[in-house]
């Protein structure tokens, strides 16, 4: 469930979400625009959404709006947040915002008399990211900060420890004349890892591997019932790396 704030700013985001298979409810919210629960390392976490269009993040840098008021109920309510810029900008000729304007002309993005620099909206954000920890979103329209919404949201369903893609071992090989040769290019594995990740049906379970066999030796002298122990093998895995361990044996 998404929990969308129906105030202005955010309650004009509601029509964007119907082409998604999820259940949006509105409802009024302290802080932030959007939220909703998601598996966190410690179980369930509360997560907010901010959303800024590039003019209104730029006039609550001005009134001090924002870091004084917004942020602090943030991040007292939430255990993430993301903060979404939406619009189209650009950095101009000479360092100023510019955003589109009627008749797709780019012109200065203007706060008062004065054009705004685009390394003071960087700076700030990089602050806001870096010093506060707020995940900074870009977005065009409202019809992509839904879909961002939505993605997130899906994201933190799945449980925390399955969040593997990270764990992608590269070990290529290359093809010679006079047969196969490995060429193992690891990053930030070892030797067991390495090894492991040439198995069939293994990739990222390679890391799994490397922390159940202390080396290449122990590994590829294990037997059925030892792979089937390790985390995300399986029966059908364990027998299948068995086999091909042992092609070409008698």
């Amino acid at each position: 469930m998404i929990w969308l704030d129906p105030r202005v700013g955010s309650g004009e985001l509601l029509p964007y979400f119907k082409p998604y298979d999820v259940d949006v409810e509105v409802q009024q919210l302290e802080y932030g625009d959007a939220c909703f629960w998601g598996e966190g390392v410690e179980g369930p976490t509360l997560i907010g959404v901010e959303r800024k269009v590039i003019n209104d993040l730029v006039a609550s840098m001005r009134s001090n709006r924002f870091s004084g008021h917004q942020l602090p109920g943030l991040l007292e309510t939430y255990t993430w947040t993301y903060l979404v810029v939406e619009g189209i900008w650009q950095a101009g000729k000479t360092g100023e915002i510019e955003v589109i304007a009627n008749g797709g002309k780019w012109v200065p993005l203007q706060s008062g008399s004065r054009s705004i620099l685009y390394r003071e909206v960087d700076h700030y954000l990089s602050t806001l990211e870096h010093k506060c920890g707020l995940s900074i979103a870009r977005t065009s329209n409202r019809g992509q900060t839904a879909a961002f919404i939505v993605s997130r949201y899906k994201w933190w369903q799945k449980e925390w420890r399955k969040h593997d893609s990270h764990e992608a071992i590269y070990a290529p090989y290359e093809e010679r004349a006079n047969g196969r040769r490995a060429s193992f290019v690891p990053r930030r594995a070892g030797p067991v890892e390495v090894v492991a990740s040439q198995f069939p049906g293994v990739d990222r379970k390679a890391y799994s591997l490397g922390k159940r066999f202390k080396s290449v030796r122990e590994l590829v002298n294990a037997n059925v019932k030892e792979f089937e122990e390790v985390d995300g093998i399986g029966k059908i895995g364990a027998k299948r790396i068995w086999d091909w361990l042992r092609q070409g044996e008698k």
